[in-house]
């Protein structure tokens, strides 16, 4: 549920006064995609990643548990 309310909180933005607008669609996110970094040893797999290149935001990694999830077994 963390992942969603942060994911709503970049939408819808922020509710006190003055704060600023939200960004974004929620179809502009993917949750738990898998990122090779350079040299294949090892992958990212954050919990929510936001692409919106039309503001100037190719991509936007978002980690919300702080790695405390387990590694997927390979199969």
């Amino acid at each position: 549920m963390a992942v969603n309310e942060t994911v709503l909180a970049f939408v819808l933005g922020g509710t006190a006064p003055g704060a600023a607008g939200g960004v974004g669609t929620v179809r502009s996110w993917s949750t738990e995609t898998e990122f090779p970094l350079p040299g294949g040893k090892r992958e990212v797999r954050p919990d929510g990643v936001w692409q919106a290149p039309e503001i100037g935001v190719p991509v936007l990694m978002v980690e919300v548990d702080r790695s405390t999830m387990a590694r997927p077994a390979r199969p």
